[in-house]
């Protein structure tokens, strides 16, 4: 016959080591970070830019290839940041409801020019915008702990990336001794 002791202690042993098997499972679903968590603030203040730029060039723009690339950032940039909102959500973590400051500034001064001025200052605008947001997913992507967010940085890097070459390209058109096209 057992003692009750010994029941007691045998009962909190298996408690613990059900507790203990529980354990790697729960820390294998990775709590976010402060990274997640700046990674899902700045991509949301990137995309609200990259809509109003968008919006911008599709009413300034001399050339029609600019306001067709602006049509596309517009489109793309939505649908990203409609897929980063709901994981915010899910995540509660509360996101900015205007672009980066400076972010915001750097449009105000591009949209100030008109004609080619304009197209150039936007296309410049954007290659700069685009290879700083990839950085951003690189930094998730390496340094992010919550796997949903991490998914996020990896759908859109392609993307991003085909932005940034696609404004390099218009860039190339722009060129001095290249007329744009439109």
């Amino acid at each position: 016959m057992t003692n009750p002791l010994s029941r007691l202690v045998v009962g909190w042993l298996a408690a613990l080591a059900a507790v203990l098997v529980l354990l790697p499972a729960a820390s294998a679903a990775a709590v976010r970070g402060p990274q997640d968590e700046e990674y899902l603030r700045m991509a949301h203040q990137g995309n609200l830019a990259e809509i109003a730029s968008g919006r911008a060039a599709q009413e300034k723009a001399s050339s029609e290839d600019v306001r067709m690339m602006a049509e596309q950032l517009v489109t793309d940039h939505t649908k990203l940041d409609k897929d980063l909102k709901k994981v915010a959500e899910q995540l509660d973590v509360s996101l900015p409801d205007e672009p980066d400051p400076q972010m915001a500034a750097e449009l105000r001064k591009v949209s100030e020019l008109s004609g080619q001025a304009f197209d150039a200052a936007w296309v410049d605008m954007q290659i700069k915008g685009h290879e700083k947001t990839l950085r951003l997913g690189q930094d998730e992507q390496s340094a992010g702990t919550e796997a949903a967010v991490k998914q996020l940085a990896v759908d859109a890097a392609p993307v991003i990336e085909k932005h940034l070459r696609m404004m390099q390209e218009l860039h190339r058109t722009m060129s001095p001794g290249n007329a744009p096209t439109g």
